[in-house]
């Protein structure tokens, strides 16, 4: 410790009013100092179970700095839903809580924005942080039958350092799959890397060979007689200014329904996923998959 506070010059120490302390907090002690709380926030439900869900994985970090803060009355400032997360769960954690804040602190307590997946991966200097992470987390959903663009309680890992953890374990195939995404995008600007990726880590773990064939027609144009076409045209038709545009859950819904008749071989003469008529198309041959994130 004494080196560490060495890197500081001598004249910079100030006196230090504040006590912090490592503690076992259960739930019988989460509930005790969440009464010391004057008036409680409100709950953010995604916050607690984002903060369940690493300490059932055992991805809790209980020296990341952060604390839970008590004021000079002994009153809880900082903490809330970190203790919700332990009487909920039922479960203990470690931490730290700092006494002795002043009470006005609370104004200045968590008003930066919180990091993103991809800012946590790029932290981390993972390559193409802007996409391996939506990889990892739409393969689930997609195998399911679901929209990405709507669904996010389909996604296996809620916990941004276990998504972390899973894409240093298959970085060289993600990032095999983002580089192919982003040379296919060169060849058609008009279709998202996003949506190339996520579908593209989906076709691929079905089959290699079909799925390369699958976006490089999509992507070039050449298979005139193809569903790839058809889909092709669609994204075409949807960058002009004098037609209505489709959402991303209906161009989503076209490249499955793309593929899907060409996996089976069918020759089709429109194209079309009507919403209010029919449920979002399941990706055919998923069943195929082994090698699941």
């Amino acid at each position: 410790m004494k080196r560490q506070i060495r890197i500081i010059p001598e004249n910079n120490l100030l006196e230090n009013e504040l006590l912090i302390q490592k503690v076992l907090i259960d739930k019988e002690l989460a509930i005790d100092l969440l009464k010391r709380m004057p008036k409680n926030r409100r709950v953010k439900k995604s916050n607690v179970i984002k903060i369940i869900e690493s300490i059932k994985e055992s991805s809790w970090i209980e020296n990341n700095g952060e604390t839970i803060k008590i004021d000079k009355f002994g009153k809880l400032i900082d903490g809330q839903h970190r203790l919700e997360a332990v009487i909920q769960s039922g479960l203990p954690i470690k931490t730290y809580i700092t006494f002795n804040c002043e009470t006005d602190s609370i104004n200045t307590i968590d008003t930066g924005a919180s990091r993103s997946l991809s800012d946590i991966l790029k932290l981390n200097n993972v390559k193409y942080s802007q996409y391996v992470g939506i990889i990892v987390q739409s393969e689930n959903v997609i195998i399911r039958g679901n929209s990405v663009t709507e669904t996010s309680g389909y996604t296996k890992y809620k916990n941004s350092k276990r998504v972390l953890d899973v894409v240093l374990q298959n970085e060289e195939y993600l990032n095999f799959i983002c580089k192919t995404g982003v040379l296919l995008r060169s060849k058609f600007s008009l279709i998202s890397i996003s949506l190339l990726v996520k579908y593209l880590n989906v076709t691929w773990k079905i089959d290699q060979s079909i799925s390369s064939s699958f976006f490089n027609e999509i992507c070039t144009g050449k298979n005139c007689e193809s569903s790839t076409y058809l889909f092709r045209q669609a994204i075409i038709k949807d960058a002009s200014k004098n037609v209505k545009k489709y959402s991303l859950i209906e161009k989503e819904a076209l490249l499955v329904k793309a593929w899907n008749n060409y996996v089976e071989g069918k020759e089709l003469k429109t194209l079309k996923w009507n919403r209010s008529t029919e449920g979002f198309p399941k990706m055919k041959r998923v069943e195929l998959i082994k090698n699941k994130f």
